[in-house]
Order: C-alpha cells, then sequence, then structure tokens
C-alpha cells in the first residue's frame, strides 16, 4: 500500500462533501441499513441517512421518494453500488499491478 494511503487515522477535522447523486446516496445507505452494519444493526434507516447526511454535507429533503425511484429503475437497484464495487476493485488491481514490478 502507499505510504501516504497507510497513515493512521488522525483526529483532525476534514469536511467531506457528497457530490455523487441523491440515488446514489440513498442506495448507499439503504444497503448499509441492510447490511447492518451501524449500531448491530438496530440503526433505522432515517438515523443512518441523516449521520451520513451530517457527515458528507447533504441535505436530503424525501429520502423515501428517492427509494421509490431507484425501485422503479429498469436497469436494476443498484447502479451505484455495481460502480462502487468495480472502481474498488480496479484500484485493488493497480495496487497489486504496482507490487508485481
Amino acid at each position: 500500500m502507499e505510504q501516504s494511503e497507510a497513515a493512521p487515522i488522525t483526529k483532525r477535522r476534514v469536511k467531506l462533501e457528497w457530490t455523487a447523486s441523491n440515488a446514489a446516496f440513498v442506495e448507499l445507505g439503504y444497503s448499509l441499513k441492510a447490511e447492518g452494519v451501524f449500531n448491530h444493526g438496530k440503526a433505522s434507516v432515517a438515523d443512518i441517512l441523516d449521520g451520513l447526511a451530517q457527515t458528507f454535507s447533504l441535505t436530503l429533503s424525501n429520502p423515501y421518494r428517492i427509494l421509490q425511484e431507484i425501485l422503479s429503475r429498469k436497469t436494476g437497484y443498484t447502479t451505484f453500488l455495481d460502480r462502487l464495487r468495480a472502481a474498488f476493485n480496479r484500484y485493488i488491481d493497480g495496487i497489486e499491478t504496482r507490487n508485481l514490478r
């Protein structure tokens, strides 16, 4: 792993702004709820979306409406997660390629 990426997490304040779509945000939030990654699976979708929205400086007005739009997609429910998975795999492949040289 590159040295700058392996640095320990510090307690400095970092401002992160969500720049992907609101639908991508909702897709991620509901996926994290489905996997139960917060509060031993007991966090509500509303709590997860609110917490993430605060972290990512996002104002989200009606996540349930956005979920309804996701459910009506003809291209599948997980377009953002599919892109994340592909991007992560490319990232790992790049690390492995550099380590093989």
